[in-house]
């Protein structure tokens, strides 16, 4: 490689950098192979990939490899498949966005928790359409370890019985405005993460299926629902009260991919514990200065 990279070297490392994972030999020799093909030329692609044209690019695929692995560029896993050794944009581009998803069911899950809601789990392993979401418990029945509504204690939120407006609610009903405001804290808390507007949120993707719950929410309330406003600003004051806890179980999100509510409540209560301990701290650091 005294002469610089060739084409051959640059496509490997325009593929590798936009690969969401390792890719193998094999993977690059076809990718290749279309890219040097003219699709408007004749012959077809069966006919003009013949055996002495595959073993051309095997050759010049493994030289460009070696090349590339010398001078530090690629590395290999265990399994023999390339990966660039560092400004992988496709890996940073995933670590991102799981951040991004890690946030935003985080922002659920700790906003319903403080609204009283039967979080029975939140997970960020993909499912189907869906980069995570939030399971909340049935509240007809015995729980166990799973909290619910009103079955935990202070700091996190009152356990008297009312809804997220302050009205007095039964046991039996179910309280859509808490839903509403659960349901909006996912989208707010990534905007939060982004250092944008978190009024943004119906403009993020991932957040059309928020949207279609909220709205469907308001439905069942009918003449009592407030409007998406009011709602907004009940959830941009709870998601600025609770960032510390909402960064904690996000953070404890990516370590493990699924938690269930007892466990997001035992991180709520550890990191709400550290918090008014260092605030204490602070406060009597100044003191004393």
């Amino acid at each position: 490689m005294s002469r610089g990279p060739g084409k051959m070297q640059a496509l490997i490392m325009d593929a590798l950098r936009t690969s969401r994972g390792p890719r193998s030999a094999a993977s690059l020799r076809q990718c290749h192979a279309w890219e040097i093909w003219d699709p408007d030329s004749d012959p077809g692609f069966e006919v003009w990939n013949t055996a002495a044209r595959r073993r051309s690019i095997r050759m010049s695929m493994g030289r460009a490899l070696r090349q590339l692995e010398a001078a530090g560029q690629i590395k290999r896993d265990k399994e023999g498949n390339w990966y660039p050794s560092k400004d992988w944009m496709g890996r940073d581009i995933a670590e991102r966005e799981r951040m991004r998803v890690a946030h935003h069911e985080a922002g659920h899950a700790v906003v319903g928790l403080a609204l009283k809601m039967p979080i029975a789990f939140v997970t960020v392993k993909p499912k189907a359409r869906y980069a995570g979401y939030v399971s909340q418990a049935p509240t007809h029945h015995s729980l166990g370890e799973v909290y619910a509504r009103g079955s935990y204690s202070k700091p996190i939120a009152d356990a008297s019985k009312q809804d997220a407006f302050g009205n007095p609610v039964s046991e039996r009903d179910y309280d859509w405005h808490a839903d509403i405001v659960m349901t909006i804290a996912g989208g707010m808390a990534e905007a939060e993460l982004l250092k944008e507007d978190v009024r943004i949120w119906r403009k993020l993707e991932g957040t059309s299926t928020d949207r279609r719950l909220v709205a469907f929410a308001r439905g069942k309330l009918g003449d009592k629902a407030r409007s998406i406003e009011e709602y907004e600003a009940e959830c941009e004051k709870l998601i600025k009260q609770h960032w510390p806890l909402i960064e904690a179980v996000a953070a404890k999100l990516l370590k493990e991919e699924t938690l269930s509510g007892s466990d997001v409540y035992d991180v709520c209560l550890r990191t709400a514990r550290n918090v008014v301990r260092r605030q204490h701290l602070k406060k009597r650091g100044k003191a004393t200065a």
